[in-house]
């Protein structure tokens, strides 16, 4: 008798919401806290978009022509979380699917870990790093890898 590699559909997994532009709103303690330092200030009046769904929120910076150059993503519900899907997700739908962008992990005294928060560093559109893979794969079954194994796609999940 065999086993089923996969589980069948993709009972319990929540739908993806698209990521939608929103207002920042400033805690109190914040705002006090940027009167006094010029540092918090200083991101403060960044201008800096902020996007989220009903899972993350994502502060984007853009360059002066226009482009995304930086995306940091938390959860909404401030706890930890590494989706890779979903940081991919939220790197197309905010920065382009012509976009390629990267995570650092830094030497030890560039370590930035404070508030379960994950960065995309983007490139310009169309500009590739040159490291990765050559050719998309993308699916619950791909007749290449046999005996690999992931979990079904939520529904809006389209990477």
């Amino acid at each position: 008798m065999s086993t089923p590699r996969r589980p069948a559909g993709n009972q319990g997994q929540r739908p993806w919401i698209p990521m939608k532009p929103a207002t920042l709103v400033l805690p109190p303690a914040l705002a006090a806290r940027a009167a006094t330092d010029p540092a918090v200030a200083a991101l403060v009046e960044s201008g800096a978009e902020i996007w989220r769904n009903d899972r993350y929120i994502c502060t984007v910076r853009r360059n002066p022509e226009g482009h995304v150059f930086l995306l940091s993503i938390r959860r909404a519900d401030h706890k930890p979380a590494w989706d890779w899907r979903h940081l991919q997700i939220i790197k197309n739908e905010i920065a382009g699917e012509d976009v390629e962008g990267f995570q650092i992990h830094p030497a030890r005294d560039r370590t930035v870990d404070t508030a379960n928060q994950y960065w995309i560093w983007c490139l310009p559109p169309g500009v590739r790093i040159p490291a990765g893979f050559s050719e998309r794969s993308v699916g619950e079954d791909d007749p290449e890898f046999p005996d690999s194994v992931q979990r079904p796609f939520a529904p809006g999940e389209d990477l």
